[in-house]
């Protein structure tokens, strides 16, 4: 007679049942050796599994991976069906006021194209700083990478947009201005 657990052929293929001839993996103390379990608790802890080395561990990893792409990709269909609408509204809004399709895709796709540019030394060090041997608190990751992103968004307007650079710093300097003599 086999003990629960066990694992040979005379526990059926049960669930739990530790046994190669049960298809399972066996438990901490399923089963000696011989039934085709991991052995005792103790064996069982002192070989830590590859994927604990690896720092998944099954399921959960499974599960992560899942909601991972699942966000990532209802994201991506959003986006789809915004950039769908966005472009239904600009054929509209060109045809009602009269103005040529290309003028406000150039007025989007300019401003859009400098921020793509940013995001590449926003990215960059992100990535550093995340590498890092010493854990960098969020705040100071992005207190970092806030500077960065202005200064990599502003010299790509310049060579991007440069007259709608110009722009923006007659609108701040505008603003500022305003705001001084408010003050005053």
């Amino acid at each position: 007679m086999t003990r629960p657990g066990a694992g040979g052929r005379e526990a059926g293929g049960r669930a739990g049942a530790g046994g190669r001839e049960a298809g399972g993996l066996g438990s901490a103390g399923a089963g000696g050796p011989e039934a085709g379990g991991l052995g005792s608790a103790a064996e069982a802890a002192d070989e830590p599994s590859a994927e604990a080395a690896a720092g998944r561990t099954g399921p959960e990893t499974a599960w992560n991976y899942l909601v991972f792409a699942l966000s990532k990709s209802t994201a991506l269909v959003m986006t789809a069906v915004e950039l769908a609408h966005f472009a239904v509204r600009i054929a509209v809004v060109s045809r009602v006021a009269g103005l040529r399709l290309s003028a406000p895709l150039l007025a989007v796709g300019r401003p859009a194209l400098a921020a793509a540019l940013m995001a590449v030394p926003m990215a960059a060090l992100t990535a550093w700083l995340a590498r890092s041997p010493h854990a960098i608190p969020a705040g100071l990751v992005l207190a970092v990478a806030l500077p960065v992103g202005l200064t990599g968004y502003l010299a790509a307007l310049r060579v991007v947009a440069p007259e709608l650079l110009r722009r923006g710093m007659a609108v701040g300097r505008a603003f500022l201005t305003t705001r001084a003599r408010a003050r005053a």
